[in-house]
């Protein structure tokens, strides 16, 4: 069997479907809510939150994801489990994911800041699907973003990590999306030199617009649903307004783009990036 039908073996799983489909329909609710839940709160309603999410978990592990059919499949290798599945849930996403093999790298990034480490339990592994899939909409969305705007400049995943604010009130895995939201967010502000190119026509800068317009609703949908507040956000939608006022004024339209996200990202450097606090440690496996 070669590479290209393994692979189509491996998205057309059906534990992995069955894996998917039962946290939409079961457990997707309920999740969001414990992961919620203030855990600066009172004690009762904190514990309210262990409880529910040790339910969930349970309910999620025990009666589906711990299958042995899951892991017969795999040979009972847990890091094999995790990246088939990783590639099965792109698989689900509305456009075809044009760089698997970096966005895999992006979510095993995503799996070390959830857990710190790279230790590869069948117990994480579960948490981890159980996380990825119940924020498919703010994740899986965005990856398709990140997807485009490491095609026109390689996003790095260990940066993911150097542009997160703390805030204790916040749960880890809020905090995770928040990360990677501020980090795409800091990549397309240093895009600059793509504009600079010779092959970079008006209608792949109609088409960068485009996407930006996309990850700005998405983001402010993210935004209001989460509780978050994504300062670089105003950079990309003041890009856009500038972009738009251009259109009917400027002859030389890449080098004025160019030259004003120079000024953006000088300006986010200076009055934002300065003040975060690096979430996790830089991780150099995918050096």
């Amino acid at each position: 069997m070669n590479y290209n039908q393994q692979q189509q073996n491996d998205r057309s799983c059906t534990e992995f479907k069955a894996i998917y489909e039962y946290i939409i329909r079961s457990l997707k609710k309920c999740y969001f809510e414990a992961v919620n839940l203030n855990k600066n709160s009172e004690n009762d309603d904190y514990s309210y939150k262990e409880n529910l999410y040790d339910n969930i978990y349970n309910k999620f592990s025990d009666e589906i994801f711990l299958n042995k059919l899951v892991f017969n499949r795999y040979n009972n290798k847990e890091y094999n489990v995790l990246e088939k599945y990783i590639y099965f849930y792109l698989s689900k996403s509305k456009n075809p994911i044009v760089g698997e093999e970096y966005i895999g790298k992006l979510y095993f990034r995503l799996y070390h800041l959830l857990f710190g480490s790279l230790n590869y339990t069948k117990k994480n592994i579960a948490k981890f699907i159980l996380f990825i899939v119940s924020f498919k909409d703010e994740i899986m969305g965005l990856t398709e973003y990140v997807d485009y705007f490491n095609s026109l400049s390689q996003f790095d995943v260990k940066t993911i990590n150097l542009v997160y604010e703390k805030r204790d009130e916040v749960p880890k895995e809020i905090l995770i999306i928040y990360n990677l939201y501020e980090s795409t967010f800091n990549h397309i502000l240093n895009l600059k030199e793509w504009f600079n190119k010779n092959n970079v026509s008006t209608q792949s800068i109609e088409l960068f617009t485009e996407k930006l317009r996309g990850l700005r609703d998405l983001s402010m949908k993210t935004s209001f649903k989460l509780k978050l507040k994504f300062k670089q956000l105003f950079y990309i939608q003041d890009f856009i307004c500038v972009k738009d006022a251009f259109n009917d004024t400027v002859c030389h339209l890449k080098s004025c783009l160019s030259y004003y996200l120079g000024i953006l990202k000088k300006e986010n450097e200076r009055f934002n990036l300065k003040f975060y606090t690096p979430f996790g440690n830089t991780y150099d496996y995918f050096d």
